[in-house]
């Protein structure tokens, strides 16, 4: 990035914070502040260990020393500002974060376009923010876009900010569904010589699955288009006899959403439900990076800051605006979209953002201000001097 655009994205992240309405986390004056400042540099320098003290007044700060990147930490501390080790600032709890980044989601890849990655990250919050509430009974859940590439999902209910590190990364496994154990989701009991087996379904996974499973096979037995025996007979060990019996035990209501005993008593049908779950697990549980979970000392954007990596604002979102929200669209400060500037890329390349699709050619460029700033941000154009 060359001194004409870093002095360029400088001066117009200042705009944007001279006319927002700033709001502050919870608890700002035990929360320590850090930002990323704009340097020539191709260092990056962070400077941290700052209280809201120490900071001032902190749209004044953002005013008058925009920063490129702003964090705040999920903890709470008794000095937030005090330097010489974290032990010195007195931890007293931290918020539960979770980061959903595309990058990390185990089905995109680099051809997939960022509208369309971001577009399968907002899936995953979707299925967390269920499992906390539903499997967890959380009910201060926060959700953020982080500017960029994903989304930060904030708990702060009073139990469970005081969790320590091992006791977070329980929950982090749990949303992951690390270590499941597929088989053992059939609870055995043995009675009077006999064995007797039922799906697990008071909670947690057994009970997503099996609910799942349930919805399935009613799917497939229903389908006016497609022979269920013949989908059934491509799971390992589903002969067409064992099919025909699935079918008949749907058909005549034998199994259903009340009922854990006849999915797991029959010897068909509870094969059926541990291959099917193998392979649904994948679709219902939820990528999350584990670190960013499990750190209870943690620094995250600040919301309604912006990214000094796309030019886009850390937003929060109401929950019942997560399914309708586009990034790419909703997170563009209105100020970038009024003026047109020049650009000179150094290659080709298209891009999608506000609501159109952008060609960029290699050259001189006349683009709207928020696709300059994007590329600029992301080091794929500088800014065009005024001559």
């Amino acid at each position: 990035m060359n001194e004409t655009t870093r002095r360029y994205l400088e001066g117009r992240f200042a705009d944007y914070y001279r006319k927002i309405d700033f709001t502050y986390p919870p608890e700002p004056h035990r929360r320590e502040f850090a930002y990323i400042p704009w340097t020539d540099s191709d260092e990056t320098i962070m400077v941290r260990h700052k209280s809201n003290h120490d900071l001032g007044n902190l749209e004044t700060f953002l005013m008058e020393k925009p920063p490129q990147h702003m964090y705040y930490s999920a903890a709470y501390y008794n000095d937030p500002g005090r330097r010489g080790g974290m032990s010195k600032k007195e931890w007293q709890k931290a918020d539960l974060i979770f980061d959903i980044d595309c990058d990390h989601l185990p089905d995109t890849d680099s051809d997939m376009s960022l509208k369309k990655a971001l577009d399968h990250s907002k899936e995953h919050v979707i299925r967390l923010v269920e499992l906390l509430e539903e499997d967890f009974n959380f009910n201060n859940i926060t959700i953020v876009f982080s500017g960029n590439r994903g989304y930060h999902v904030h708990v702060r209910d009073n139990n469970i900010t005081e969790l320590e590190s091992t006791e977070r990364e329980e929950i982090a496994k749990y949303v992951k569904a690390n270590g499941l154990d597929i088989p053992n989701l059939i609870r055995k009991s043995y009675r009077d010589g006999s064995i007797t087996r039922e799906v697990k379904i008071k909670g947690g996974w057994g009970k997503h699955l099996f609910n799942s499973f349930i919805d399935h096979l009613k799917t497939i037995t229903t389908d006016q288009d497609n022979s269920p025996i013949e989908f059934l007979t491509n799971y390992d060990q589903i002969g067409e006899g064992r099919a025909k019996t699935i079918v008949n035990l749907v058909n005549n209501d034998e199994i259903d959403h009340t009922d854990p005993k006849n999915i797991a008593e029959n010897v068909a049908t509870r094969k059926t439900f541990i291959k099917y779950a193998a392979e649904k697990i994948d679709e219902l549980s939820v990528e999350i990076d584990s670190p960013v979970t499990t750190d209870t000392h943690r620094l995250i954007r600040l919301p309604h800051s912006l990214h000094g990596g796309s030019g886009l604002m850390t937003t929060q979102i109401p929950k019942n605006q997560l399914k309708e929200f586009s990034p790419l669209d909703d997170a563009i400060p209105d100020r970038y979209t009024t003026q047109e500037i020049t650009i000179e890329s150094d290659q080709a390349q298209e891009i999608y953002l506000n609501g159109d699709n952008h060609t960029i050619q290699k050259g001189e460029n006349k683009v709207t201000e928020c696709v300059g700033i994007h590329l600029m941000t992301q080091n794929k154009a500088e800014k065009k001097p005024l001559i």
